[in-house]
């Protein structure tokens, strides 16, 4: 699966022509639109932006849309620079949220072996995520299990 997500490509701005006004308006019943307030993976603006190709873009801008994997749900924003959009994913997400299943496992397991596990998962992060990385090897405030559950939660 994936996460549709309409973003403006060009300088400008993120807009929607009238033609796509109107067909929103109908789709979702509401009587006012404002381009600033739609959600980006909102299934109507998705499904207009689909149908309608380059004619829903508005002035000054050309609405396209992006798909990022389902696993980045809550986890990506929309980057604007002078108008022209990208979508910018948290990666980190990820690696929070696999220390927490090792932390939170079910199966009955000693701290070292959920630090061998963790430390098998954060050796070979991208640079970005250096400062984390550092942390959680070489943390010495306590038990490892509640360092990591408070600093990653």
């Amino acid at each position: 699966m994936v996460i549709k997500i309409v973003i403006n490509t060009c300088y400008g701005g993120f807009s929607l022509s009238k033609k796509a006004q109107e067909k929103y308006k109908r789709l979702s019943g509401k009587e006012q639109v404002y381009d600033f307030e739609l959600e980006r993976d909102d299934p109507f603006l998705i499904s207009i932006v689909e149908s309608m190709g380059k004619d829903a873009s508005g002035l000054c801008s050309y609405l396209v849309i992006e798909e990022i994997p389902d696993d980045a749900e809550g986890c990506w924003s929309i980057h604007e620079y002078d108008g022209a959009e990208s979508i910018q994913i948290d990666h980190s997400y990820e690696l929070r949220k696999k220390i927490a299943e090792i932390l939170y496992s079910e199966e009955a397991i000693s701290e070292s072996e959920q630090l061998y596990k963790i430390r098998n998962i954060i050796i070979p992060l991208p640079s970005q995520l250096k400062k984390a990385k550092k942390d959680i090897l070489y943390s010495d405030k306590g038990p490892v299990a509640q360092t990591l559950a408070q600093k990653y939660r």
